[in-house]
């Protein structure tokens, strides 16, 4: 067999994304974020802010053909 061109699975992409409120930076992939949906604004992922007693929601756009 040969793979004329490689797959990718959705779960498995990954982020980066900075809280505007205590300046963490994470890196986390697909299946542990919430995807929103939107048409105006284009699509995003979100993930809770790690950090203790910060909690704010860190937002990355989904780019669309860029996957790591």
């Amino acid at each position: 067999m040969r793979i004329i061109q490689a797959g990718f699975v959705e779960e498995n992409l990954h982020y980066i994304g900075i809280c505007n409120h205590c300046k963490c930076k994470v890196e986390f992939s697909r299946a542990e974020a919430k995807v929103t949906r939107d048409q105006k604004d284009g699509d995003y992922v979100s993930i809770s802010c790690p950090t203790e007693c910060c909690g704010n929601k860190i937002h990355v756009a989904i780019q669309k053909g860029y996957y790591k």
